[in-house]
């Protein structure tokens, strides 16, 4: 009989569950700081949508090379280097003293972000062949639970 693994005590799963958690958060946990982003920075509300829009379309182009790289390389090392471009992005949205620079970050988000929400389905698919349902289940459920909760976050971060 085949023992059966917990995904909770799976350090393999949970990292892939804190990186859909971040790909569920990641553009949502943004939007209630609008208002204040455009009093800090001077601008106006489409300047501080473009943040939104340049980030998405730098998601959405960094999905189209995600797999091909992890396919030549492996899907952990394309997912650790999306991740390091992900947090330098996060570094320097934070440490933005121009709107410009706010923008490169929010760029910076964008690409790095797509990395480990394209490749944690992948690396379920590639190592829990038996389970692997279960897991994407697990992974689909926090990403749609945190995607609901990240503006709510994002307006208390904001306080």
């Amino acid at each position: 009989m085949a023992l059966r693994t917990n995904p909770a005590l799976d350090l393999r799963f949970l990292s892939l569950c804190i990186m859909s958690i971040l790909a569920g958060m990641e553009m949502d946990v943004f939007t209630p700081s609008f208002p204040e982003i455009m009093n800090a920075f001077s601008v106006d509300i489409e300047q501080v949508q473009l943040t939104l829009s340049l980030n998405f379309i730098a998601y959405a182009l960094s999905t189209l090379w995600v797999g091909p790289l992890a396919e030549y390389f492996n899907s952990k090392s394309i997912s650790i280097l999306s991740l390091f471009i992900f947090t330098a992005g996060s570094v320097l949205c934070y440490i933005a003293q121009t709107f410009e620079v706010l923008i490169i970050g929010r760029i910076l988000q964008g690409l790095g972000m797509s990395g480990p929400n394209v490749l944690s389905y992948s690396i379920v698919y590639e190592f829990y062949p038996k389970s692997r349902e279960r897991y994407m289940a697990i992974l689909t459920g926090l990403s749609s639970i945190t995607m609901g909760i990240a503006p709510v976050l994002g307006s208390y971060l904001n306080l």
